[in-house]
């Protein structure tokens, strides 16, 4: 993705990879990445999780039994990473850190993750303005960053 990921984001997929262990998947999917995002605690995704009052027990089962072959789990991420690259890139970023992952997972709600997230209750809509709004982007919405994204 880019040289510069938030060591909140790494532990985010090292998070994500533990989940799908102990949830016996063999490859790890955006709804893992979601888990990792939830669980890891302090990032700005933890806390727009947390914010939005995203139950990450009902999230946990969702994913449970969302196993995907590796093949397409791969092509999950590799999505995943275009659109946080996008979301890097649109809000002038040289990083990529937790936001930028769970925007990415709002941009595409095909993925197995943003699915999950709206299975338990959450707008993909409004967990990307509230990234948008806890960064301080006061002026940007989630629909013009969808609008603009071309998978």
């Amino acid at each position: 993705m880019l040289e510069r990921v938030t060591d909140r984001a790494r532990k985010v997929f090292s998070l994500a990879h533990e989940h799908a262990k102990a949830l016996g998947h063999g490859a790890v999917h955006t709804g893992h990445v979601v888990l990792g995002l939830g669980t890891e605690g302090d990032g700005v995704a933890a806390n727009v999780l947390r914010f939005s009052h995203v139950d990450l027990n009902a999230l946990a089962a969702r994913v449970a039994v969302q196993a995907l072959v590796p093949g397409e789990a791969s092509e999950e991420m590799i999505a995943l990473d275009s659109a946080s690259l996008h979301a890097v890139q649109m809000l002038n970023h040289n990083y990529c850190g937790t936001e930028h992952l769970l925007f990415g997972i709002c941009l595409l709600p095909s993925l197995s993750g943003a699915s999950a997230l709206t299975e338990v209750g959450a707008s993909l809509e409004h967990l990307g303005d509230e990234i948008l709004k806890l960064l301080g982007h006061f002026d940007l919405h989630y629909s013009s960053l969808l609008e603009s994204f071309n998978p």
